[in-house]
């Protein structure tokens, strides 16, 4: 059987008949509880957007895992980027080295707008999370690319624009980057974005 961990842009991580491409750990802080999965093989993690068998982008995990291939299972997915009511990227989308969607500079309002909002890029050898502006400069030969926004850390800092005493509680997911490796956070609580 194949494995495989689905980040679904839909962003999906994928763990191919190979142990130890990612790791999973639940955390428990102040009540909240966060999932915690290290992305060690940088070539088992893809993005999806379409729907291979029609012109639509998928909706849904379901309808991802329903789409895979015979003998593979989806290990993990979450929510890669943001989208328009119509399910098209907001920002930057790479698939398979192939740009559909292009970096978006725009200011505006809303979550995608707040600064600094950043770019998550692989291929099978490298990994970058970097700022919308230092994207654009870096030449980074991506595989798979997303953007969205805000970037809940930059340079190990809290983002400034998230106050200690908001009262948004959306629930938020996020990606960090050490020594090459990716760690995605999923939360299902609510907890203030500082708290994230």
């Amino acid at each position: 059987m194949t494995m495989k961990i689905w980040l679904l842009a839909f962003l999906s991580m994928y763990s191919v008949a190979e142990l130890h491409a990612a790791q999973y750990q639940s955390i428990h802080v102040d009540q909240i509880t966060y999932d915690v999965i290290k992305v060690e093989k940088l070539d088992q993690l893809e993005l999806f957007l379409k729907d291979k068998n029609s012109v639509r982008n998928y909706q849904s995990f379901s309808g991802l895992q329903a789409n895979l291939p015979v003998c593979t299972q989806m290990s993990f997915a979450m929510n890669a980027g943001m989208y328009h009511a119509d399910f098209r990227p907001v920002g930057l989308y790479v698939e398979h080295a192939k740009q559909t969607s292009q970096l978006n500079e725009n200011t505006g309002f809303g979550n995608f707008f707040m600064q600094p909002n950043g770019v998550l890029a692989w291929n099978h050898q490298n990994a970058v999370i970097q700022t919308t502006a230092d994207y654009k400069k870096s030449k980074f030969r991506a595989l798979f690319a997303t953007q969205s926004g805000p970037m809940l850390i930059n340079h190990g800092k809290i983002n400034s624009q998230f106050l200690p005493k908001s009262n948004s509680l959306k629930i938020r997911n996020g990606v960090g980057i050490k020594d090459n490796e990716l760690y995605f956070c999923l939360l299902y609580t609510s907890p203030s974005p500082r708290d994230s």
